[in-house]
């Protein structure tokens, strides 16, 4: 440290020296200090620094750094609720929607929609066994409605050529 002075040795040269009043003062500010878990100094330091920089529009005290904080903190909670409103509204609207595609097979009409998700699904693994396809389609297979409507599904879809069944699950052929 050829030429450089570390921070203990410009100690004397940093330190300065503030006689109170009275050690009433002196005490409070050392209260206030400990409520906010800072040492005197650091909050004698902070005190003035905001007091200088309160000229400057853009400053912001530790005190209404805080309050924009705890503000900030109830406005993600807020939405961290509404963020879960949202995935359980959205998680039950897929349902509905895998058990209306379902009865478009399971009920006899003149239009039927695929599902989108087993045809990717399909084209993609271009392979995939029997207990597979519930589990990456994430179906109940208790749900025996929406299954039954996947097994005509694929039973449609073999009976157009687009799936071979095999031994243990179902080949893409399209």
């Amino acid at each position: 440290m050829s030429g450089e002075k570390s921070k203990t040795d410009t100690i004397k040269q940093r330190r300065v020296d503030v006689y109170l009043p009275s050690l009433e003062m002196k005490e409070r500010w050392k209260e206030v200090a400990d409520d906010r878990g800072q040492s005197l100094s650091k909050f004698v330091i902070e005190q003035i620094e905001d007091s200088l920089n309160k000229e400057d529009e853009d400053y912001e005290t530790r005190q209404e750094l805080l309050e924009e904080n705890r503000e900030l903190e109830e406005k993600v909670k807020e939405l961290e609720k509404d963020v879960e409103v949202y995935r359980e509204s959205y998680d039950k609207l897929e349902e509905e929607l895998k058990e209306h595609r379902a009865k478009d097979f399971t009920e006899a009409r003149g239009s039927r929609e695929f599902s989108k998700e087993l045809i990717q699904l399909l084209k993609k693994e271009r392979f995939i066994e029997f207990e597979d396809i519930y589990d990456k389609l994430d179906i109940d297979p208790s749900d025996s409605e929406v299954v039954k409507g996947f097994q005509e599904q694929l039973k449609t879809l073999k009976e157009y050529g687009l799936v071979k069944e095999e031994e243990r699950g179902w080949r893409w052929e399209g």
